[in-house]
């Protein structure tokens, strides 16, 4: 189901509510809502493999569209908050799941509300301290007017405030490390073809996993499915087996990402 709602002068934004039947996980607990957030140039239907799989192992999922390409990270963390405000329950657990710059709206939404019932944060490819690419268009003018992002992207990343909440949640890192040939050379040390892993690894996090994997598919692997499931159930990800493959990007995958920008 898809709720529209009315957000300011941005237009129509909604929210896909699922809600399949709760499963419970080895301890007999409910598994709670994930929260996922995407990054930039995309909407909410970029998410939509991760949702998908997360309602087959028992979560409710809520995936917001946010004009992530044309805000900042504060405005979007707003727009968040407003959607959370609406469909969320007092008393459910809830987890919080970004790709890229949705990573930094939950850290700025999480540093400005105490969240009841808050669970564990899996930020994927994460550019937590800033961006090369956004270095580079923040020369031009003409891109600052268009993307009023670009400030929060640049190195060495938004200046967000730790977690309201006390303690603060546990939070999982996943960094993509095996950018598609073209754009191999184009940014220093491990890379996602995107952001470094440098910059992902910028803020204090309980665990991290490495997935040979660029940037725009690190969150339509299998391997990050089970990983972010394991995080939230346990707060530590799973060993990945040996041998596992960089998988190029493909014909349909451009396809997909094409159809999300919708």
């Amino acid at each position: 189901m898809k709720v529209e709602l009315a957000m300011n002068d941005c237009g129509k934004h909604s929210i896909e509510l699922r809600d399949p039947p709760y499963k419970r996980n080895a301890a007999g607990l409910e598994r709670g809502t994930v929260v996922l957030v995407h990054g930039i140039l995309v909407r909410g239907s970029h998410m939509r493999y991760l949702a998908l799989k997360l309602e087959q192992q028992g979560y409710r999922v809520l995936s917001p569209n946010l004009p992530t390409t044309f805000r900042s990270v504060q405005e979007c963390s707003k727009y968040l908050a407003k959607m959370l405000e609406e469909h969320t329950k007092d008393g459910e657990v809830l987890h919080f799941v970004g790709h890229s710059m949705g990573g930094l709206v939950i850290r700025d939404y999480l540093s400005r509300h105490n969240v009841k019932g808050l669970g564990r944060v899996v930020l994927i490819g994460t550019p937590n301290g800033g961006s090369h690419y956004a270095n580079l268009l923040m020369g031009f003018p003409f891109f600052q007017q268009i993307f009023g992002n670009l400030p929060d992207l640049a190195n060495p990343g938004p200046d967000i405030g730790l977690p309201r909440n006390v303690p603060a949640p546990e939070v999982g890192i996943i960094i993509g490390t095996r950018p598609d040939a073209v754009i191999k050379f184009l940014l220093p040390g491990e890379h996602d073809g995107v952001v470094t892993a440098e910059s992902v690894r910028s803020i204090a996090a309980s665990d991290e996993l490495l997935i040979p994997s660029p940037h725009w598919r690190l969150h339509w692997r299998a391997e990050t499915v089970g990983a972010i499931v394991s995080f939230l159930e346990t707060g530590k990800f799973p060993a990945l087996p040996n041998g596992l493959v960089h998988e190029s990007s493909s014909i349909f995958d451009i396809a997909v990402f094409l159809t999300s920008l919708r």
